[in-house]
């Protein structure tokens, strides 16, 4: 388990990764938390799930610089590290975007 925030600056690659699956454009983009919320709206057509509606199998590999939302182990509290059940699967991230695998 993660014990500590780590800075994760990604003005370049979470800007080029959203234009290129969703065809959107985002402002230089910088978090200061383990969680950033998703950037991609449901309802986006995004690469993954065009080429799905095509009859493609896709997949996503690397990392997913584009948001996520976690399950918490407590809603009350605010989201951290200690508080996401890492036993659950994330939702909001590749797979729900429109990707077979990742």
């Amino acid at each position: 388990m993660l014990t500590r925030l780590m800075p994760c600056v990604l003005p370049h690659v979470t800007a080029y990764l959203l234009a290129v699956f969703a065809g959107a454009h985002t402002s230089n983009v910088v978090f200061w938390v383990a969680t950033p919320p998703p950037l991609i709206d449901d309802d986006r057509l995004t690469v993954g799930k065009m080429l799905q509606s095509q009859g493609y199998t896709t997949a996503c590999v690397g990392k997913w610089h584009l948001g996520a939302s976690f399950h918490l182990k407590d809603e009350n509290e605010s989201v951290s590290v200690e508080n996401i059940d890492w036993d659950k699967p994330f939702t909001n991230g590749p797979i729900q975007q429109g990707f077979d695998y990742h």
